[in-house]
């Protein structure tokens, strides 16, 4: 029901402000409305958490169906280059800058992958992983949207004032912007170009999820056990185990399906366009875990986690954005 009360709001919105915010800010903050200011039945209690981890996890598995490893090759190895550079950046800035800030280590590496590789869906496979609490995890998403909200309101008017060609443009929202419907507003809003191909780059931002997830597991096991100085005698294949959860086979095997052209094979067999309806539903898992997510979190404990994390979320934002542009100079 919050779900498909986030959504219709969401729909309410103009066509433009639609391309701009994503449903999962307005069902989020639905859910902690209804779970903060209302009196839920302890029996829903198992129905959130079953949304906010099994569909969550089934959500990220789903997604490697939109996957094509084939788009990590039409970009180049100079943009390949120029988007793991990014990447690693994001992660350095807004680790650094977390201690500094004392944020905790969780909730700056939550922020640091949402702004290196696909916004809240990378902060979601992530979560898991690290065993973030709720209220982290739904601050993370927030201040993602948020940030991906100002690019697509003031990316298109510094292209232009500053003069870029769609191609620098492109490349400039492709590897900048965080969510995926961000970049094709922020891409489109400048030019049909520029939006074609800030698509690709940020699908092959997409596509490298898997290894920031991977890793994120061994800096959790390495540094956040609560065995603390015994985490580093723990063997190698036990912590490959526990870094490399279930769903992230599962979203390589629907990747690999699916670059292999299998869906659309089956497509082709069947009659039936079965991606168009995979990926319809792979966004309404993902609606209904972020209702979950939602539902499951604290105002109180939210309050606990204060404006630094904000701060953290905005400069990293700032700085990835900014040497994206001067790394795109650089190698054109």
């Amino acid at each position: 029901m919050v779900a498909l009360l986030g959504w219709a709001a969401h729909h309410l919105l103009p066509a433009t402000m639609q391309s701009a915010i994503s449903p999962i800010l307005f069902i989020v903050l639905l859910g902690i409305g209804v779970s903060n200011f209302l009196i839920l039945p302890l029996r829903y209690l198992p129905g959130i958490r079953f949304a906010m981890r099994q569909l969550l996890r089934l959500a990220i598995v789903l997604l490697g169906a939109r996957i094509a490893l084939g788009d990590v090759a039409s970009v180049g190895g100079r943009s390949l280059v120029l988007i793991v550079s990014l990447m690693a950046l994001a992660l350095l800035v807004a680790m650094s800058l977390g201690r500094l800030l004392a944020v905790s280590r969780k909730l700056s590496l939550m922020i640091a992958v949402g702004t290196a590789v696909c916004g809240g869906t990378a902060i979601a496979a992530v979560a898991p992983v690290i065993k973030a609490r709720d209220e982290e995890f739904s601050f993370a998403i927030s201040v993602n949207m948020l940030m991906g909200v100002l690019a697509v309101m003031w990316f298109p008017i510094i292209g232009r004032a500053i003069g870029w060609d769609d191609h620098f443009y492109g490349m400039w929202a492709g590897t900048a912007v965080n969510d995926t419907a961000q970049v094709l507003a922020a891409g489109y809003a400048f030019s049909p170009e520029a939006g074609q191909l800030a698509t690709i780059v940020k699908l092959v931002r997409n596509s490298l999820m898997v290894f920031i997830v991977v890793g994120a597991g061994f800096y959790y096991n390495r540094f956040e056990r609560e065995a603390g100085a015994e985490a580093a005698h723990v063997p190698f294949a036990q912590r490959l185990r526990e870094s490399f959860p279930g769903f992230v086979f599962g979203f390589l095997l629907l990747a690999f399906l699916n670059s292999a052209g299998f869906f659309s094979w089956l497509s082709a067999a069947a009659g039936v366009d079965v991606t168009a309806a995979l990926n319809g539903f792979t966004s309404d898992v993902i609606l209904v875990a972020m209702a979950g997510i939602g539902l499951g979190t604290s105002l109180a404990q939210v309050r606990h986690v204060g404006l630094r994390p904000l701060i953290l979320s905005f400069v990293t934002f700032v700085a990835i954005a900014a040497a994206s542009a001067a790394l795109i100079r650089l190698v054109s």
